[in-house]
């Protein structure tokens, strides 16, 4: 299995994190902020192995809320059985398991933004709304908006196609519950959120040691 250059690229930029150096101030690094916070770890220990530790558990948690996520959707067709919809939900989170673990090695970069987004828009569809009282847990709400910005803080493509899934997930659960306009202003506010968070975690530690050149 090979790591590929972000790997040692990124144990290098840990290195330099431990030394009190930002990304970008000193150095050119083709990746946000966040990535070298990711790193800090394994650049700590000297190994790649703990990145492998880190990677294995995003995903194990992105599998379970695939499991959850897939759950939940079938969960609303009354014509599915709870039994094929708990064994859907099973053959789901054991594929993402098998596809982010073998087919994209645990050393990879691309396991944790996955993950990330999974696990994102499960807090978002399943933990962060009570259909029946009509309510937002905030707590669950803001972790969904902070895993979305992990996700693409680390790899940004993922931006649109996130931001695009969470919204299509949203529209067809919550409106009936909630209205449109009270949808269109979660989705907006969730979206905002993920916003924020990317913005704290990449800028702000450049405004604290003034150099957001």
């Amino acid at each position: 299995i090979t790591e590929g250059w972000d790997i040692y690229q990124l144990m290098y930029s840990g290195q330099r994190l431990i030394e009190g150096e930002l990304s970008w101030t000193v150095e050119y690094l083709d990746k946000l902020l966040i990535t070298q916070f990711l790193f800090f770890l394994p650049a700590f220990f000297g190994t790649i192995k703990v990145w492998f530790i880190i990677s294995a558990f995003f995903v194990i948690l992105g599998s379970y809320a695939c499991f959850v996520l897939v759950d939940d959707v079938l969960s609303t067709n009354p014509n599915i059985s709870i039994k094929n919809r708990k064994n859907s939900a099973i053959v789901a989170a054991i594929s993402t398991l098998y596809l982010f673990s073998v087919l994209g090695p645990l050393q990879n970069l691309n396991a944790v933004p996955a993950s990330s987004a999974l696990i994102s828009l499960s807090l978002l569809l399943k933990s962060s709304f009570s259909r029946e009282n009509k309510k937002v847990y905030i707590p669950s709400f803001f972790l969904s908006a902070l895993f979305a910005s992990i996700c693409i803080g680390v790899r940004p493509f993922f931006l649109f196609a996130l931001i695009f899934s969470a919204i299509l997930l949203l529209f067809p659960l919550l409106k009936n519950f909630f209205g449109i306009n009270r949808t269109l202003l979660i989705s907006l506010l969730w979206v905002t959120l993920v916003g924020i968070f990317g913005l704290l975690t990449n800028m702000f530690p450049y405004i604290i040691i003034g150099r957001m050149d």
